[in-house]
């Protein structure tokens, strides 16, 4: 099978046998060395100040959400939520979840966010915290991080992002957008297997850190820990191993703005492909992680178990709650410009059967 899925994603082969070894002893002063090493460069791959902290959980990129919450806000506090999709929803359902008083500012699948209309509801609602997914997965939208990191400014608001599915895809610089906490996981952009959580949270943000809530999810202990390379709990070793693989991977790869560039012409082959067929993307901005485009024939499903069945090749159906049928194509991952290839040329004889 090769997977053209968002999540988890087409690992590469050195990865992938970094993760079938035995796991190692994490409190083992050599692993927790090759810990502070990949905290290091997670910081630097995605342009963290200095003075930032990382946290590394073993969970999925829903425990770095939660902790996000959790951490950084507290029972009865303001808070909005830039709502464009399942991932959207799913920020608001955490924060509804631990009694906040949130703003749902919801958008209409695929389309930008209105800066005018964001920025009247800041003034009215005053929330202490703005979270927003940078790539809405559910929809492939792309959303102005720096615009909304401006005005979130201007109003004295943290500004959480998770980047779960633009690490690795898109641009990001953390200081240089204006983002104050940063969340992932290690099954998309990082080409892992799922299983760890990721959050950095910058100098502001960590002047507001406090969590009653949570045990497992409070990040003072991570933030400690992750000075000695030893995390409060047990670690997910496997995935911490495939990290180290993976982060040496980028390096031989010239760094993460040729993965960024890899991910990219792959993006804009496929599409180039599917406009050729007189197929359109479905989002207004579209991320380099994922193309989204309305299937006009057909449904989602029977595409799906097509390209498994009978071409060996994994892609996302349509999420849950859409008013369009929406498959979504990955792009990121170990994937060339002759897998898409391979993939169009299916892609094609799917429409011409249905």
């Amino acid at each position: 099978m090769r997977y053209f899925s968002i999540g988890p994603v087409q690992m590469s082969k050195r990865v992938m046998e970094a993760g079938g070894q035995q796991a190692a002893y994490f409190r083992d002063q050599d692993f927790a060395d090759k810990v502070i090493s990949a905290q290091n460069s997670l910081l630097q791959i995605v342009g963290a100040d200095s003075d930032s902290k990382i946290a590394i959980m073993s969970g999925s990129g829903s425990a770095a959400m939660e902790a996000a919450v959790t951490n950084f806000t507290s029972r009865g506090d303001p808070v909005l939520v830039i709502n464009g999709g399942s991932f959207g929803q799913r920020f608001v359902d955490i924060v509804n979840r631990y009694a906040r008083t949130v703003t749902d500012f919801s958008l209409p699948s695929g389309r930008d966010i209105d800066l005018d209309q964001l920025e009247t509801s800041l003034k009215e609602h005053t929330p202490v915290a703005v979270f927003m997914n940078i790539h809405e997965t559910s929809t492939g939208q792309l959303y102005d991080v720096r615009s909304v990191a401006k005005l979130c400014q201007n109003h004295q608001a943290l500004l959480v992002c998770d980047a779960v599915s633009t690490l690795a895809s898109d641009p990001l610089n953390m200081a240089d957008m204006g983002i104050d906490v940063l969340l992932f996981s290690s099954n998309k952009g990082l080409a892992l297997a799922p299983g760890a959580a990721f959050l950095i949270a910058g100098k502001t943000a960590l002047s507001r850190l406090a969590c009653s809530e949570s045990y497992y999810l409070d990040l003072a202990p991570y933030f400690s820990g992750a000075v000695r390379g030893q995390p409060p709990v047990t670690s997910s070793i496997g995935v911490l191993q495939q990290l180290f693989e993976r982060l040496d991977e980028i390096e031989d790869a010239g760094g993460i703005s040729q993965i960024i560039a890899r991910v990219e012409a792959n993006a804009l082959a496929f599409r180039s492909d599917l406009s050729d067929m007189g197929i359109k993307c479905f989002p207004e901005t579209p991320s380099n992680a994922i193309t989204a485009f309305v299937l006009e024939h057909g449904n989602s499903n029977e595409f799906y178990e097509f390209l498994k069945n009978k071409h060996e090749l994994i892609i996302n159906k349509s999420a849950w709650g859409m008013n369009a049928d929406v498959p979504r194509i990955a792009h990121v991952g170990d994937l060339g410009l002759k897998d898409h290839k391979d993939l169009i040329h299916a892609v094609k004889e799917f429409l011409e059967c249905t």
